[in-house]
């Protein structure tokens, strides 16, 4: 579970002379997972999901961060920060925690994509949205889960690959979307598809 902060943070981007990449955010406000993907030209029959290609297609930069200054900087436990979607500028950059799983790490840029599509207009210049490890979540953290969650795993191409099993199982339908099964629970639960549990509830 996660929590978003938006914090000020003007004076260490400046002394850091971060450069980051964003007009983009405009044109990504109230977009659905499904619209970007077909605006993007990103398959859905082709699995998993191509986030990195989505990603460059917008215009947004990744970068994979030792957080441990930020968390220096704002009073924070290291480990606090998972990820965080910057803008400044005219440009967009999406930071992940360095050394998580694939796909814990794609999970957090597809989350931090969905900031960017719904609450947008919390990102000025100068601010970060922070995705943090701790256990409660508000809405926006939520409505950024289920934006990830459809945006790895589109519903028409869950259900596609759902027909072809007989007793679908969790290991099964994670591994071909690669997140993780707790993400597939979660979606799996939102669209009323039952399912075989045949591995354990896991974040990685």
């Amino acid at each position: 579970n996660v929590v978003g902060n938006i914090v000020d943070f003007d004076s260490y981007l400046l002394r850091r002379e971060v450069i980051l990449m964003c007009k983009i955010l405009k044109n990504l406000q109230g977009k659905s997972a499904k619209q970007l993907l077909e605006q993007y030209k990103i398959s859905m029959d082709t699995l998993p999901i191509d986030l990195p290609k989505l990603l460059e297609n917008i215009g947004i930069s990744t970068y994979e961060q030792d957080f441990s200054e930020v968390e220096d900087e704002v009073g924070y436990e290291h480990g606090y920060i998972l990820g965080a979607a910057i803008s400044n500028d005219e440009k967009l950059g999406i930071f992940f925690k360095k050394g998580e799983s694939l796909n814990k790490t794609m999970f957090i840029a597809a989350h931090e994509l969905g900031h960017c599509c719904l609450h947008g207009d919390s990102l000025k210049i100068g601010h970060i949205e922070f995705k943090t490890s701790i256990g409660n979540e508000d809405d926006h953290e939520e409505e950024a889960n289920k934006f990830a969650r459809e945006l790895l795993i589109p519903e028409d191409s869950l259900r596609k690959q759902y027909s072809k099993f007989i007793i679908p199982s969790l290991s099964a339908l994670s591994k071909i979307y690669r997140v993780s099964t707790k993400v597939m629970v979660k979606r799996l639960d939102e669209l009323n598809l039952s399912y075989f549990k045949d591995t354990a509830i896991s974040e990685e």
